[in-house]
Order: structure tokens, then sequence, then C-alpha cells
């Protein structure tokens, strides 16, 4: 089980990034004294997605590049303790999840904590930059098929 805290306001040491009630302020921060956050790639009910590096791979590793999806509960109006309890299951679940698969075509969790400088639970997956739309051209282009417009 992971446990966390969240407070109304927290920041991350350098450089200065303020978490507020409603959303993660991670860009150009380090996280877990390894990740550098180089933008956030979107926002759900309960969670943010943040594509980062990894100080610590090989710049020629395919794990160089990472996502972090990280829980937000604040994003709820109405957040009260079971609700709160309900995400932090939910987002456990979707870990365990993810492990529990082994596809080529599906991202692996290859990391997860609660660090000191994001007082929430997040979990680290390896990135993908092919899009369906993408992969869905490429592969109508390589059977000959009728074009299809995207």
């Amino acid at each position: 089980m992971i446990s966390y805290s969240l407070s109304k306001e927290h920041v991350c040491p350098a450089p200065a990034v303020l978490f507020t009630m409603k959303e993660l302020s991670l860009n150009s921060c380090r996280l877990d004294k390894r990740y550098d956050v180089l933008e956030q790639l979107g926002r759900g009910s309960y969670a943010e997605i943040f594509l980062a590096r990894d100080t610590l791979a090989s710049p020629q590793s395919p794990h160089s590049t990472v996502v972090i999806k990280a829980l937000n509960v604040f994003l709820q109006d109405d957040l009260d303790a079971d609700l709160e309890r309900t995400l932090v299951e939910n987002f456990q679940n979707e870990a365990i999840a993810l492990d529990r698969v082994r596809h080529p075509n599906i991202i692996s969790r290859i990391g997860h904590g609660t660090a000191r400088d994001l007082p929430a639970p997040f979990f680290i997956t390896s990135f993908s930059n092919t899009s369906p739309a993408a992969t869905c051209k490429s592969s109508c282009e390589s059977r000959n098929s009728a074009s299809i417009r995207l």
C-alpha cells in the first residue's frame, strides 16, 4: 500500500514550484532526485501526467524519457475521506494492473514512489511517442489499403 499526505501548499526544492489545491506545477522540477520534469502531458479526474527525463538512465536507453503519473485528489471538487480513499485505491490498482500485463503495445510501469518533494504517490511508465492515428495510418499504407483521412 502507498501512503501519502497532501497539503494545500508545497514547494519543490529547486527550482521552487508551488503545489496548489487544484494542480501540480512540476515543470522544470527534479522529482525524487532523478526525474527532470519537462512538461505536463495531461490531467484527468484524479491524476496528472508529466513527461520527464531520467537522469540516471543512459541517453540511448529506451527508458531515458519516461512518463510520470502523479495522484492529485484535489482535482475533485467534492472531496471527502471516502472519495479520497477510493481514488488512492484506484491509483494503486492501476499500477498493479500495469505490472500484470506485458505486451509490446502496452506501456510498462518501471517505477513508483512517494517522493519527499511531491507529497503524493506517483508511478513511472515507459514513454511511447507513437500516436494511435500515426500507427493506423502507417498500417493502412503498408497494406496498400484505400486512402483513409485521419
